[in-house]
């Protein structure tokens, strides 16, 4: 992928978004998320917001 984007011309412009652990979980059982392989068992998604967090913000976004 690095060559790939060195051939490109533009900015490279990073985007964190955030969402609510409410909205992730309503997320969850959403058929695109089955589609693109996505984690849809609510109970792994807590397992891990709980054991991890969510990751923080890149310091200077």
């Amino acid at each position: 992928m690095g060559l790939e984007l060195s051939r490109r011309t533009g900015a490279f412009v990073p985007v964190a978004l955030t969402c609510s652990t409410e909205e992730l979980l309503r997320r969850m059982p959403l058929p695109e998320r089955r589609a693109r392989l996505n984690l849809n068992d609510p109970a792994a998604l807590q397992a891990t917001l709980d054991k991890h967090g969510v990751l923080p913000i890149p310091a200077g976004s």
